[in-house]
């Protein structure tokens, strides 16, 4: 592999990915919003769950799914469309998956807006199409299906298929270099969601909430819409069931 090559790409990878089409699409309908901060009310406490992140999220959760939703496909054409070319461009060599990586990482953290950007879980999508596109309809399904049915928690569902990319590439491709792809959108996905995990972990030790009460707020968003289908046949439709209708013995 050329390292020219390498830097080129990763560096058209990194500032395409560093656009902000979150803030762009606010500008025009929320010029005077801050959607830097999304919050969701716990119902068991006056704390609410805090998302510092400027994405899709920010925008659906303020204007609804019609602007998020067009707000996270601009998000994963940013990944997509350098991906494809450098694939096409260098078919012999695998140059697309540092594009694709490089992408991810500039949207998380962008240089044009002081590094604050999204969660990545657009343009991983946006990649994978042009990588393995039969890599998302599995590791979607069993990441919402481990997060909720398994370890009973809705952020690990909104985040875990990122992680089933390594085994799913170790297992499609003869070629170390496509787990290191895997793995390197897994270790951006950890730290993105850093500060997440961690008040996910506070709130729980406090007592102030329990993880089903982020599932109004995931299931909303673009990337957290398996979790409303998941949860109707998972622990947590029985769960809320009887929390919310009480059996008697009257």
């Amino acid at each position: 592999m050329d390292w020219t090559v390498i830097l080129i790409v990763a560096s058209a990878g990194y500032l395409l990915g560093s656009i902000s089409f979150a803030r762009i699409i606010a500008g025009r309908v929320l010029p005077s919003a801050d959607i830097g901060v999304t919050e969701m009310p716990l119902p068991r406490s006056e704390k609410k769950f805090r998302l510092t992140t400027v994405s899709a999220t920010s925008i659906s959760s303020r204007v609804g799914p019609k602007y998020g939703c067009l707000t996270s496909i601009l998000d994963m054409a940013k990944a997509f469309l350098p991906v494809m070319v450098v694939r096409i461009l260098y078919p012999e060599e695998p140059y697309h998956l540092i594009a694709g990586s490089a992408a991810v990482l500039g949207h998380v953290f962008p240089i044009y807006h002081r590094l604050r950007g999204g969660r990545g879980q657009s343009p991983i999508m946006g990649a994978l199409l042009a990588v393995d596109w039969l890599a998302l309809p599995p590791c979607l399904l069993a990441g919402s299906l481990l997060g909720l049915g398994l370890l009973r928690d809705p952020l690990a569902g909104y985040t875990a298929w990122v992680f089933l990319l390594i085994p799913w590439f170790w297992w499609r491709f003869d070629d170390w270099r496509y787990t290191a792809f895997a793995a390197s959108l897994a270790l951006i996905t950890a730290v993105a969601f850093r500060s997440e995990y961690l008040q996910d972990i506070r709130l729980r030790l406090s007592g102030d909430y329990r993880p089903e009460d982020l599932i109004p707020m995931l299931e909303n968003t673009d990337m957290g819409r398996p979790i409303k289908y998941v949860k109707r046949y998972s622990f947590f439709r029985r769960r809320l069931t009887t929390r919310e209708h009480p059996t008697t013995n009257d």
